[in-house]
């Protein structure tokens, strides 16, 4: 996987249960393997390790997250 960074819109967050929620943003063409770690970056500069939960055919990269503090 290539290791530019790229920008992805967030699609929609669908909460799954308390603390729990499925982020899922535009793939843009993004190249990956179901499982692979991108980082997340925040607007204030925070970053997350994410496994990508998306399957190569799909036209989203989604992500199962939890609430972090």
């Amino acid at each position: 996987m290539d290791e530019t960074p790229t920008q992805h819109t967030v699609r929609r967050i669908e909460p799954i249960e308390d603390g729990l929620f499925v982020l899922a943003l535009e793939r843009n063409g993004l190249d990956f393997s179901p499982g692979d770690c991108v980082a997340l970056h925040a607007p204030d500069g925070t970053s997350r390790p994410c496994s990508i939960a998306s399957g190569n055919g799909e036209d989203e990269l989604r992500f199962l997250r939890g609430l972090f503090s």
